[in-house]
Order: structure tokens, then C-alpha cells, then sequence
């Protein structure tokens, strides 16, 4: 249960020297927690019996900030860009609203830094420090429900930086005067492009800050949309301005919610109407509500999915079917619906010839929307580099950019956490451009009985944890003109997995020329482990001659994950349909390969 799962990571916590409260939703459960914000720690039996008394009620768990505790928060929401400011290395969570937390230890020059909104300094988010806590992995956020996760874990062995100089001038700036009468001179003289967004922000945090929540639409909103036509070069389209007066307007009125200091539960603000919801509200809310794929159930749009296997496993064409799919809008595999988009596939790896040679395999219209940059030699932690790729989003309206190999577009360390969380957050630029991010990655190296699945990613864990959905792709069994690949859909931020299915990929004739497809499998095209133990049995035999069980077994499972009990069936089989006899060797058993099994084909397919 997650009541349980919570409680071992409150414990753990308070081992680690950080003081925590439980909460429901972003609210705590107990009465009061005055005294934890002015040093005291709750012991590891006050903390279980809080589990006992409220059970179901708690959701999840506040880190409490401030002077007496050495930690202060930066709460970056979902819709700021945390690339925009200079972070050290550091601990950080990725929130169940998709925003950002990073750690910081406590300025040792200053004895006070307060709580509150960044909104008038023109970041869209909060400081978390004397007087507050942050919401903490496992928790469940209380609106999406989506899980709270460690990006860079904060343990009993981590050094946090103390917070960049940056923020600590805006907290002593905030300190002085909330809001000065020099900075809206400043503000009120407009922004030429590049930074209108970020002024348009400060301008309505301080309209907010100044005016009563009432007169906000009547007044700040027309005020907000005559300085973006007077003073902005050139201004920012009406929808921007709305959608920055209402996230800010939302925001303002919200807060309190997280790590506001409350003596009692009871008097705690809402931020928004709580409605009681019946089943047959649920059950016809209208398909606005769900949330939006580019590639339904599979790839969340405006999020970061990988694609990932070992080298030869078709990740490939599986990326380029994709992209001639949703560059055409037509269903994936003929199996999920897609979002029609321009996309732009950044290939390191292969060259423009090459690329022009499979999506000529792939039937793909010259005219569909597809982009390349081939072998320019991107990086994505390269700050010229990301700045052309934005621009080219942006003026083309890419929906779909897709990298391919990961670890050439970028030039961090793969196993270092600080590297990772520098390339992820690049990424994370393009989704704030509007556009989806697909990668193609290499899967560890691993051997028969590891563990596959999201840790199967090579690198850093700071790469799995950020992702949004993670696709593994296996090649099961290959003809010359047949493969077959099991792919997997190992994480989802976003709902339920897909299942586990299998995508056959076949050569329409033997010619190099000849088109290939990609369909999605329907029971009786998969492959079985059996299958595909029959398949290497073969392969193996013609190679070695005749062998005993367990020098079969041992060659299989050096070329694949077959459990022992598959092979034996697969070996039992084989035996009755005459594909193998069986001859005495002393004590042995010996498996002959007949000639009726070599006719089966075995080769690489020609593409």
C-alpha cells in the first residue's frame, strides 16, 4: 500500500538528519506543526503512530525549510524553464505537476530567507525557506495524481551548494522592498524579443501583488494586453498574455497551499471550488479532458519519450515509421492514433543518404513535413547549438523532435547525475517550445536473468527518471525477409502502460529496393520464447554440430533471455516433429539436426 510506502520513507528521512511532516494533499494532518519549523524533529515513534491515527488520509510528505534545518527550495513551476538560470550541481525532484525542486543549503550570510512568490521577480515559482516545507518523493500529487520522484536524490551523503548568488540577491532584494519603484519604470518600458515573456511575467506578479484579486480581470488583465501593444517589439500574441494572466492569477490565488506556515488544518485556504463529483459527471466528461498524446497511449505530447535496445534491434525503423506516421497522421502500426505535426529528426549517426534511402523503403511522400539535420554535429549542452535547434522549432512549428544516437548530440559524461540532469533539462527546452521529444538510446550491456525494463537505459538513472514514457524495442527472430520485435512500454507518466506487443517488420521482396513495412502483430504472427529458442537451436547446431541439452541451453541463453524450461520444450518439440534425433554418447544424450530444420531460413534480412 502507498500509506505504507510513505511511512518507510519518512523514517528514512528522519535518519538522514531531515525533518518531515505528513500531509494530505498538500496540507498536514496534524494539528500543528509550529514546532517542527523552529528545530524539532518528530521521532521515528511519533511519525508511525501519525500513520496509525490518519492511515488512508496521507498522500504524502512535507520536507520542512528554513534557517534551523539548513534547506531552502526553489519551486520552479511546470511552465518555467529551469535552463533560463545558472544551478550548481545539485539534489532535485521533479513534481507530480511536472514542475521542479531544487535543494539548496541555507545562505550562511543572512539569517532569514522568507517563503513566498518569485512571481514579481519575474520567475514563475516560490521560495521555499523559514516558514515552510516542500512536498517530498513518494508523495502523490493531490490534483493529477501523479507520483513525486527523485531526479537526483537528496541523501545523508549529500553536500547541497549553497544557493546561487542570484537568489540570494533576489531574496535580499525581496527583503528590502517587495517590489521598488525603479523596477517598474524598468518593467512599464517594455521588451524587445527574446525576454518579453519573462517581463510580461514580472509585470502581472507585481499588478497582482498591488491589486485586490477582484479588480484582476477588470483591471490588471486590459492593462497587461495595452502594455504588451504599446511598449512590446514587436508585442506577443494575445493568447500568451491570457495564458500568462490566468497561470499567474491562479497561482497568487493558490498560494498557501504548499509549505505556508498554518497552526491548524481547519484554516487552511483552497486554492480553487472544491466540486463533489458524481460517476455520471465522471463517466461523461467530455474528451477535452484526457489527457493529449501525440501518439495515443505510447508518446505524450509535449513530454520526453526514449526509444531504446540493443544495437541492431530495429530502434531505427521503429523511429522512422513513427515519424512518417505522424507526419501524415495516420495510425501507428495501424494501431494508435496520431496527432498529426511537423517533425525534425536530428541524425548524427547515419547521413542524408541514408535517410533519403529507408524513408524511400518506408513509401514516404516527398512532401510529408519531415525535417532532417544530418551529421552537423549538435550538442545539445552547447548553448549556440540548442539556441538554433529552438529556432528552428519554433519558425516550423516542429510538434516531433527526435535524436538519434543520444550520446552524440550531447558531450556530458552518460554516467555522471550532473551531466544527465544538464542534457534532460535541454530537452526539456523543447517541450516548453511546444514540441515532443523522442530519443533513440543503447540499453546497458546485461546478461541472461538481469533486470531489463527502465533500468535497462545505459547511463546516468538521472536519464530514466526524467522521462515521460520509456519504449524498449527487442528483435525476437529474423527471416530474410521477416523481422520480429518485442517492444515494451517499460514506464508512462502519463496513465497505464501499453502492454507488451510485437511489431513485425517485412521486406516486400528480395530485391535491397524492396519496401519495407511495419505492422502491428496480431496473435498468431507473435513469436514465443519457444519460437525463438527453436530459432537459435538451428542456428547453433549448423554451426557446431550435435550437442547435449546443456550445451544447447548454455548457447541460447548467451544470445538471448530463454528460460531452461523454454528451450526444453522447444528441444521436446523439435524432437517429435523429426527436426532433431537424439543419439547415446556414454551417459549423454545427443542432439542431431536434420536436414528438414536447415531448410528453415535463418539469414539477416537484406535491409
Amino acid at each position: 500500500m502507498h500509506s505504507e510506502k510513505l511511512l518507510e520513507a519518512a523514517l528514512a528521512y528522519l535518519d538522514d538528519c531531515r525533518t518531515v511532516i505528513p500531509l494530505n494533499g498538500k496540507v498536514p494532518v496534524i494539528p500543528s506543526w509550529k514546532e517542527y519549523q523552529e528545530g524539532k524533529a518528530p521521532t521515528a515513534e511519533e511519525m508511525t503512530a501519525w500513520f496509525k491515527t490518519h492511515g488512508d488520509k496521507i498522500t504524502g510528505l512535507g520536507m520542512v525549510t528554513g534557517y534551523v534545518h539548513g534547506l531552502a527550495v526553489l519551486d520552479l513551476e511546470n511552465d518555467e524553464d529551469p535552463t533560463r538560470f545558472e544551478m550548481p550541481p545539485t539534489a532535485v525532484s521533479r513534481t507530480g505537476s511536472g514542475g521542479w525542486h531544487y535543494f539548496f543549503d541555507f545562505p550562511k550570510n543572512t539569517d532569514f530567507v522568507k517563503s513566498g512568490s518569485l512571481i514579481p521577480s519575474g520567475i514563475h515559482g516560490d521560495m521555499k525557506a523559514d516558514g515552510g516545507y516542500v512536498v517530498v518523493p513518494p508523495s502523490i500529487h493531490p490534483i493529477t495524481g501523479n507520483a513525486y520522484e527523485w531526479i537526483t536524490p537528496l541523501t545523508l551523503e549529500t553536500e547541497l551548494p549553497s544557493m546561487p548568488e542570484w537568489l540570494v540577491k533576489i531574496e535580499d532584494d525581496r527583503k528590502k522592498n517587495d517590489i521598488e519603484a525603479t523596477d517598474w519604470k524598468e518593467v512599464l518600458s517594455g521588451a524587445k524579443e527574446g525576454s518579453r515573456h519573462e517581463t510580461a511575467v514580472r509585470l502581472m506578479g507585481k499588478l497582482a501583488y498591488h491589486l485586490p484579486a477582484k479588480d484582476w480581470n477588470d483591471v490588471a488583465r486590459p492593462l497587461l494586453h495595452a502594455w504588451n501593444l504599446e511598449f512590446n517589439q514587436p508585442p506577443l500574441p494575445d493568447k500568451e498574455i491570457d495564458s500568462i494572466f490566468r497561470g499567474i492569477s491562479q497561482k497568487q490565488k493558490g498560494q498557501g497551499d504548499e509549505g505556508t506556515t498554518y497552526d491548524s488544518k481547519e484554516n487552511v485556504p483552497h486554492a480553487t471550488p472544491r466540486t463533489l463529483l458524481t460517476l455520471s459527471a465522471i463517466m461523461t466528461m467530455p474528451e477535452s479532458e484526457r489527457p493529449e498524446y501525440l501518439v495515443y497511449g505510447l508518446i505524450p505530447e509535449k513530454g520526453i519519450t526514449a526509444v531504446s535496445g540493443h544495437p541492431g534491434s530495429g530502434k531505427s525503423w521503429f523511429m522512422l515509421h513513427l515519424a512518417k506516421c505522424v507526419a501524415s497522421g495516420e495510425s501507428f502500426l495501424g494501431r494508435f492514433k496520431t496527432k498529426s505535426g511537423k517533425v525534425l529528426i536530428i541524425d548524427e549517426e547515419q547521413g542524408a543518404w541514408e535517410q533519403r534511402r529507408r524513408m524511400e523503403l518506408l513509401g514516404c511522400a516527398p512532401e510529408l513535413p519531415v525535417y532532417f539535420y544530418c551529421l552537423d554535429g549538435f550538442k545539445l549542452d552547447k548553448k549556440e547549438d540548442m539556441d538554433a535547434l529552438l529556432k528552428t522549432v519554433k519558425e516550423q512549428e516542429i510538434s516531433l523532435v527526435m535524436l538519434d544516437p543520444f550520446v552524440a548530440i550531447h558531450s556530458q559524461d552518460e554516467n555522471s547525475a550532473e551531466g544527465a540532469q544538464k542534457v534532460m533539462e535541454a530537452l526539456q527546452r523543447f517541450n516548453l517550445a511546444g514540441a515532443t521529444v523522442l530519443f533513440i538510446h543503447h540499453h546497458r550491456k546485461s546478461t541472461f536473468g538481469s533486470t531489463g525494463g527502465a533500468q535497462s537505459l545505459r547511463g546516468s538513472s538521472a536519464y530514466s527518471g526524467r522521462l515521460d514514457s520509456h519504449i524498449t524495442v527487442d528483435k525476437k527472430s529474423t527471416t530474410p525477409s521477416e523481422q520480429h520485435l518485442d517492444i515494451e512500454h517499460v514506464k508512462s507518466r502519463r496513465g497505464q502502460n501499453v502492454e507488451k506487443f510485437q511489431v513485425v517488420l517485412t521486406q516486400e521482396g528480395d530485391a535491397p529496393d524492396s519496401p519495407i513495412n511495419l505492422r502491428y502483430a496480431d496473435a498468431e504472427d507473435r513469436i514465443t520464447k519457444k519460437d525463438e529458442a527453436r530459432t537459435l537451436i538451428i542456428t547453433f547446431l549448423a554451426s557446431n554440430g550435435d550437442a547435449t541439452k546443456e550445451e544447447i541451453t548454455k548457447a541460447v541463453q548467451d544470445e538471448a533471455e530463454i528460460g531452461t524450461r523454454n528451450i526444453a520444450e522447444a528441444l521436446s518439440v523439435m524432437t517429435k516433429d523429426e527436426s532433431l534425433t537424439i543419439s547415446k554418447e556414454g551417459k549423454k544424450n545427443k542432439y542431431h539436426l536434420e536436414e528438414k530444420a536447415l531448410a528453415e531460413p535463418d539469414d539477416e534480412p537484406p535491409y
